[in-house]
């Protein structure tokens, strides 16, 4: 009987509790987490047909619980996206279905009393016995199961064992895009509660629509004989603002509430007393309504500044733990965001408690995904994808999971949706969960992403949903849902800007169609953090391990390394990104006006922010000051003064970086949340060599069969006819080429290339496949000048760019170089990039340059920087990727200067801009790797100079990169080289 519960969907949980709100009274609770007994089994049919565990010798082998036990060498973590790890067919699973059994003991004094335990996460499923008596059975992974065992118990010491399995019927609902481990990964508890004891406490709190009275709405069912339940009720500030005595129901009303919102978490405590139980619950005040379409949170329009997020621990897996979720919070509200959603599954119970405490709008998902149905018959197939959502069997487990997320996690005031799942198709199971959820819960609104895969002959009820939500849609396609007049339904972002290695390259763009359309309530950046796990150190730096590092047959390599920070909770660029794009104040300029728009939702500016202005000529700051900030309400603009006497000529620009004026629970005073810079004008002085000394002769030069050498005062270059690049370059009798200079299209694909990348390849652009046809010399204006016809021409394919560079060589040792080429067939592939690289002496270390920094920048992704002047070292440019690709580049770049211990410095300037690179490593070596610790430097200092960089986009997930932000066309840099 038993052995069929795990594959039964009638047989979802026995001997369990029905879900209630997850509230701990006080002095009720004893933690039974630890190290437990274990013992591993390769498969369930290794134990007894009836799987009566209770005489099985467990040994001495222990494992920590909270815990998963592939990182505890039983088994090997799989890291798969859509497709199903076991074979599609439901309900069965494999008959290799791995087991843990676990063991533990606890002791009690024995009263007359009701003992509970609660399990907060267990994948798959699990039988428990206590003292050799079978208590229950439960599968859900990622909600809590309570366990009446008050008829098990005994005085003194209890035996307690759990056999997990690792596939169930359930696991078909949990085909979540993440490593998939078993074990009891979250905490394990005892209750001991009064034998007649509140049971079910659901807490609804609202705001009438002037925001001047809030109602709290208290329902409660009791196990045995209903007592009297007293609540008192404390304001933000602690203070006693309410008492009350009831048995069932209360309503409760405060009038001129303190409201909730993420900006300014304001909570209200409910403590209720009842037959000797005391049980403290917080709540807090907020409306949340829809009107044309348009989402409001206490009756201002909302925008989601969020992101995804999985448990993840790079050495623990799921069992994560408060000190880590605390961690992930701290760094959200560092970087400016507001809103999460718990993907896609609900967190820990007293994750949400944090969520109310540090103010974050959740979207509360269900533990439901069955992705994996559209993958059935190999390929992928929205044909088969709502197999699940229409299928009977699936129908109570789907309204089970929906409804133990809604119940338990019911009283937070920061869940703002209920979302029934992901990535699961749709049809009737979830709308009649839907339907539930609407009738539970009328406060809040109903989120599922699915309604996008309807396929026929189904016809859906878009009434039991209250948004429109998507996933990665191009920015053509957003404009089109509000062009097309559909603005009855907010519309929300619950996936987008794929934030995989390099990237996202696109987080601005979606900012500016959030503030285009009104109906666009925000978005939720995929993801929060990297998933991997630690595999060893090498060289002192941890090597993590995705997707094919640990044996699997079946796996999808690195796309669970995608998120915004790396496992060990390292900051990319990506977050600065996202940081500088969730800004709360932004600056524009208007004629010799700056004008300040807050953009936050509840805070006005005074108490909250100060800004400091910074003049800035050609990169330089030359006057700060802080600003005359005036109070900015919520959504409103201010004009003020420029407060400077500006310069008559160059690149004159104004930084402005907002900083906080009040601490608050993670984000001190002091600190940078934003920076702006808006340019007043650029009339940026030519960069072309100019004869300031008339006593210099014009170089030599020597026009030979295959090159051209060029000598003046101190140097002496050679320019190669065949590669239109220079193979030498002496300076004071030094060679300071390592190589020679070449054409360069190709950069070591970023994760977000992963799908243009074989066109890439396809056209050879990782090959230097230049071919240079006539070379004409001429002397102009007392300087030698090479102009060479080039193309771009890969084997078996036609002339793909055709173009001339043109080098002029001053007497006084400067070479000025002209690009100008065109792309010449919409219908090849863009570039990658196009540009030139050189080869120095790795002792070329420090370097200087004025362009888009301090952080890697490119066309689509530098709202985490600015123009200016910036020191650093070659090494230090260098940003590592878990997987290893195209970084460190900077746009917009208009002087580099590159020191060497020799004491040369070689200068490149640009009137124009161009966007370069400095790294000890080749794109060749990142190209090749697959993890960071395997990445070797070269001996050479080497620079990229390029005339065009495409951007990085969100395409490892997201929508093709934008045609703006690709390399192609006509490409024109003009930039000048010379060693002092």
């Amino acid at each position: 009987m038993l052995f069929s519960f795990f594959q039964n969907p009638n047989s979802l949980h026995i001997g369990c509790m029905e879900p209630r709100a997850t509230y701990i009274p006080e002095k009720a609770i004893t933690c039974l987490n630890g190290n437990w007994r274990f013992k591993f089994f390769e498969s369930v049919e290794e134990l007894p047909e009836s799987l009566d565990v209770t005489g099985i010798d467990v040994g001495d082998a222990t494992i920590p619980v909270p815990g998963i036990w592939e990182l505890h060498g039983y088994g090997k973590p799989q890291y798969t996206n859509v497709r199903y790890p076991i074979p599609y067919d439901p309900p069965h699973v494999p008959r290799k279905n791995p087991c843990g059994l676990y063991e533990t003991s606890f002791e009690i004094n024995k009263e007359d009393k009701a003992y509970y335990i609660n399990f907060d996460g267990v994948d798959s499923c699990y039988y428990l016995w206590l003292n050799g008596k079978f208590v229950g059975f439960s599968q859900v992974s990622h909600s809590t199961s309570e366990f009446d065992i008050s008829n098990f118990v005994q005085n003194g010491l209890n035996i307690m064992r759990v056999l997990v399995l690792k596939y169930c019927f359930g696991t078909y609902l949990e085909d979540q895009d993440k490593f998939r481990t078993s074990g009891i990964f979250r905490d394990v508890f005892l209750l001991t509660r009064p034998k007649n004891h509140i049971f079910q406490l659901k807490i609804l709190s609202d705001v009438n629509c002037d925001l001047s009275k809030g109602k709290i709405n208290i329902c409660t069912d009791y196990i045995g004989e209903a007592k009297d339940i007293i609540v008192k009720v404390f304001d933000p500030e602690d203070k006693q603002v309410c008492e009350k005595t009831f048995i069932n129901d209360c309503e409760i009303e405060i009038d001129n509430p303190q409201l909730w919102n993420s900006e300014e978490p304001l909570l209200y405590k409910l403590q209720f007393e009842s037959n000797g139980e005391i049980i403290i619950q917080k709540t807090g005040f907020r409306r949340i309504h829809i009107d044309k379409g348009i989402l409001y949170i206490n009756n201002m329009p909302i925008r989601f500044r969020g992101v995804n997020r999985h448990d993840s621990n790079p050495y623990r897996g799921a069992a994560v733990n408060r000190e880590d979720v605390l961690l992930d919070l701290r760094l959200m509200k560092e970087h400016n965001i507001n809103a999460v959603r718990t993907s896609h599954y609900p967190n820990s119970p007293w994750v949400y408690d944090m969520f109310d405490e540090y103010g974050f709008y959740i979207i509360a998902e269900s533990d439901i995904e069955s992705h994996g149905t559209a993958t059935e018959r190999g390929g992928y197939t929205d044909k088969n994808y709502c197999q699940i959502a229409r299928d009977e069997r699936f129908a109570d487990a789907i309204m089970d999971r929906v409804q133990r997320n809604v119940v338990q996690n019911n009283n937070h005031i920061s869940t703002v949706m209920w979302s029934l799942g992901n990535e699961s198709g749709y049809g009737d199971n979830f709308e009649n969960a839907a339907r539930w959820v609407k009738k539970y819960d009328a406060t809040r609104l109903v989120h599922f992403e699915s309604l996008i895969n309807n396929s026929p002959p189904y016809i859906p009820d878009l009434s039991v949903l209250d948004v429109y939500s998507r996933m990665y849609p191009s920015l053509t396609e957003i404009d089109r849902y509000f062009n097309e007049g559909r603005l009855d339904k907010p519309y929300v972002l619950c996936e987008y800007i794929h934030t995989m290695g390099n990237g996202p390259g696109d987080a601005e763009e979606y900012w500016q169609m959030f503030d285009k359309h009104p109906g666009m309530c925000g978005g939720f950046v995929w993801e929060w953090c990297d998933h991997a796990y630690v595999l060893d150190v090498v060289n002192g730096k941890e090597k993590f391990g995705y997707g094919g590092d640990f044996g699997e047959i079946r796996h999808d390599g690195n796309f669970c390394v995608d998120g915004l920070v790396w496992p060990n909770r390292k900051v990319s660029t990506s977050l600065k990104e996202i940081k500088n794009v969730y800004r709360p104040l932004r600056v524009s300029i208007n004629g010799k006006k700056l004008v300040i728009k807050n953009t936050q939702e509840f805070v006005e500016t005074s108490e909250y922010y100060s800004l400091k202005a910074s003049l800035q000529q050609d990169g330089k700051i030359i006057d700060s000051t802080y600003l005359n900030l005036e109070n900015i309400c919520p959504k409103q603009s201010k004009c003020v003064d420029i407060p400077f006497e500006l310069p008559e000529a160059g690149l004159v620009q104004i930084l402005i970086e907002t900083f906080t004026k009040k601490d608050t629970a993670f984000v001190p005073a002091g600190s940078l949340v934003g920076v702006d810079q808006v340019t007043v004008f650029d009339k940026q002085i030519c960069c072309k060599a100019k004869y300031q000394d008339k006593q210099l002769t014009a170089p030599q030069y020597f026009d030979n069969r295959f090159d051209i050498i060029v000598k003046g005062d101190g140097f002496e270059y050679v320019y190669d006819k065949r590669t239109a690049c220079l193979a030498s370059f002496k300076v004071d009798g030094r060679e300071l080429f390592e190589k020679p200079a070449e054409i360069n299209t190709w950069r070591a694909p970023t994760d977000n290339d992963m799908n243009i990348r074989k066109e890439w390849e396809f056209a050879y652009y990782n090959l230097q496949n230049c071919v240079t046809y006539e070379t004409v010399v001429n002397e102009e204006n007392e300087c030698i000048v090479v102009d060479t016809h080039f193309s771009i021409s890969p084997i078996s394919m036609g002339r793909i760019v055709d173009g001339h560079i043109k080098h002029s060589f001053y007497g006084d040792g400067t070479v000025n170089i002209d690009i100008d080429s065109l792309k010449k067939d919409y219908e090849y592939v863009y570039l990658p990039r196009l540009g030139m690289r050189f080869f120095l002496p790795k002792a070329f270390e420090k370097i200087n340059y004025a362009g888009y920094g301090p952080y890697e920048s490119y066309i689509d992704k530098r709202a985490a920087s600015y123009f200016g002047e910036f020191e650093s070292t070659v090494t230090d440019l260098f940003e590592e990727y878990i997987k290893p690709q195209e970084n460190g580049s900077h746009y917009g770049t208009r002087k580099i200067s590159l020191y060497c211990d020799c004491g040369k410095t070689f200068n490149v300037c640009s009137s124009k801009g161009i966007s370069f690179n400095a790294s000890h490593v080749s794109q060749e070596e990142l190209t090749e790797k697959t993890h960071h610790t395997d990445v070797q430097e070269s001996p050479y200092t080497i620079l990229c100079i390029d005339a065009g960089m495409s951007g990085i986009g969100s395409n490892s997930c997201g929508p093709a990169l934008s045609d703006k932000f690709k390399v192609e066309g006509i490409i024109k840099a003009n930039f000048s080289i010379k060693v002092k």
